[in-house]
């Protein structure tokens, strides 16, 4: 257990920044009972899965495959429920029209918000995305063809098109893992991942007039889907520019609202009920959050990951997992998902982190034993 721990400590680091950045958090937004709350979900949360990955690791199991068994679990769950009519339904009114099943097999029908999981459907979409990959950890070929039917089906019924695109380019990377070097790919995920939120501000503005991408496209494109993240982020790049206690530290969750900026792009989001208060951006919102500092740990963190998976880059489940990591880097663009936000989603990552290094790393410390032993 020592061992695991020190293997992972920059994965306790980054855990104690977040509670440490509650308290001293000036977000007036935040109440002291709502800091306390989050704390101790944090806390809950994490002894619960460290202590998962121990009890993993220490009789020799997979904790990942008990991950997907799960997530099966709720997601057919949620299909079964849906097709007996049980679902967020006032949420899907707000939503608006599933426009990849209307225009690409002619089903009218409104984006579904599932009724177990988290209340933003784009956050279910990039749980459901990420856990795609790893389906094929399980051992069982029919059912891994019939969950990812329902993978499918599942993502065109939330149409969350970021999601699907996230899936298909980290899918596309797969195949290149056998013959290009996975250092070489790891490293331009790596560095190019927060470039694209400057690709995506040139780019979705430009969706509405582009007939070319009308298959994936709102009706209108109007300002309350693509285009709105533009001019969030746009606002957001001037406050994270200077430096000061907020931006090296962070403001607390839903940094932005500290901002006065914040009322340029708030009122857009009326119709669903104050549900949308982030900047849609990972990156941009961990500085806002956590400042400077946290992003930095997060790079070191993926880092370090990226370093074990490439030491183990022939092994297929090493593969699998850095599809759904690359997964999580591309949703990351237009979606925050690291923090209180949807919790899943994180330790997922925090998860296979652990259990990679705990288990590979003693993997590569076997062999350079059995090495160094043959060469004597």
């Amino acid at each position: 257990m020592k061992k695991i721990i020190l293997k992972n400590k920059l994965v306790y680091i980054f855990f104690f920044y977040i509670i440490f950045s509650y308290f001293i958090s000036n977000n007036v937004n935040l109440s002291p009972e709502t800091k306390i709350l989050n704390s101790i979900n944090w806390i809950v949360s994490f002894l619960f899965f460290t202590s998962f990955i121990f009890y993993c690791i220490k009789n020799n199991k997979n904790p990942i495959e008990f991950l997907v068994y799960s997530f099966v679990f709720i997601l057919f769950l949620n299909l079964i429920l849906f097709s007996l009519n049980v679902s967020r339904s006032e949420l899907s009114l707000v939503l608006g029209d599933a426009i990849l099943l209307k225009n690409i097999f002619a089903i009218s029908i409104n984006r579904v918000s599932f009724f177990f999981g988290p209340e933003s459907p784009n956050h279910m979409a990039i749980f459901i995305a990420m856990y795609s990959p790893l389906v094929f950890v399980l051992k069982n070929k029919s059912l891994r063809y019939f969950v990812l039917i329902g993978i499918l089906l599942s993502l065109l019924l939330i149409d969350s098109r970021m999601s699907i695109v996230a899936l298909f380019f980290s899918i596309l990377l797969y195949f290149p893992f056998k013959k290009l070097k996975l250092n070489f790919v790891t490293k331009v995920v790596i560095v190019l991942t927060p470039l694209f939120v400057a690709i995506l501000l040139g780019v979705l503005p430009l969706i509405q007039s582009m007939t070319s991408f009308d298959l994936i496209s709102r009706d209108s494109e109007d300002i309350t889907t693509a285009n709105s993240r533009t001019l969030i982020w746009t606002s957001v790049i001037d406050n994270i520019a200077t430096l000061n206690f907020n931006t090296i530290f962070g403001a607390g969750e839903y940094g932005n609202l500290t901002y006065s900026s914040s009322a340029d792009y708030l009122y857009l989001f009326d119709n669903y009920a104050n549900a949308v208060k982030s900047v849609h951006n990972t990156y941009l919102q961990m500085i806002l959050d956590k400042g400077y500092v946290f992003l930095i740990l997060f790079y070191a963190l993926l880092l370090s990951l990226a370093n074990t998976l490439i030491k183990n880059k022939d092994d297929v489940n090493i593969q699998i997992y850095t599809v759904t990591i690359i997964v999580f880097l591309i949703s990351g663009t237009t979606e925050v998902i690291i923090g209180s936000y949807y919790f899943t989603i994180i330790f997922t990552i925090l998860m296979l982190h652990m259990y990679i290094n705990a288990k590979y790393n003693n993997l590569v410390i076997q062999n350079e034993n059995k090495n160094t032993r043959n060469k004597l």
